[in-house]
């Protein structure tokens, strides 16, 4: 049986996923131990949050790229492990961003605000995902490809 073609919408979702999650999440571990390297010595508990923070989001980028792997190859019945991957994939973004001040050990005005920039930034992310979400579940294309 041939596989149906992907949608254009479906195409961009995959890449957002994929190359570009990889791209910009390689960007932030680069960028990560250079930013914070003045305050190693002065918070013992940064190494460890930093490490966390690591994890959760290169488990993040693995979610992402497994997604847009799902959805790329279009196989029946794989929309709902897609959906998940979507929810879980934010999760585990959102955890990653609140897991740095959490268990940095940064003075209590340091990490109100960096609380405040997480809140932000965690609309953002769930805003985007459900978008994702209701265009993967009120997509007619989109059901008629993952079709079981």
């Amino acid at each position: 049986m041939q596989k149906k073609p992907l949608a254009g919408w479906l195409i961009l979702l995959i890449v957002i996923l994929g190359p570009l999650t990889f791209g910009q999440a390689g960007g932030a571990f680069a960028r990560l131990d250079t930013d914070y390297q003045p305050l190693l010595a002065s918070y013992p508990s940064l190494p460890r949050a930093l490490n966390v923070f690591k994890l959760l989001m290169g488990a993040s980028v693995c979610v992402s790229i497994y997604t847009a792997w799902v959805l790329y190859r279009r196989r029946a019945g794989t929309l709902g492990l897609a959906q998940a991957g979507l929810v879980i994939r934010a999760v585990l973004m959102i955890a990653a961003s609140i897991c740095l001040p959490m268990l940095a050990g940064f003075p209590a005005d340091v990490t109100q605000a960096s609380y405040r920039q997480i809140v932000n930034s965690s609309v953002f992310v769930v805003l985007l995902t459900g978008v994702w979400y209701v265009y993967l579940i009120r997509s007619k294309r989109v059901t008629e490809i993952y079709a079981a």
